[in-house]
């Protein structure tokens, strides 16, 4: 939820965030996003997910 919180805040009209470009980080969070829910799903999901065996 803070990589979501992140893409949100981060002002538009800013040229720069921490030395790049404002769409280019914005860009780079929400692909890293992309990618922690991509793998989180199946990790918690149903009775086959990795995590529940785990417990």
């Amino acid at each position: 939820m803070l990589l979501a919180a992140l893409i949100i805040v981060i002002p538009s009209d800013a040229k720069e965030v921490f030395g790049f470009e404002v769409d280019s980080v914005k860009t780079f969070l929400y692909g890293f996003y992309c990618v922690v829910i991509m793998v989180g799903l199946p990790l918690t999901k149903g009775k086959k997910g990795k995590l529940r065996k785990r417990l």
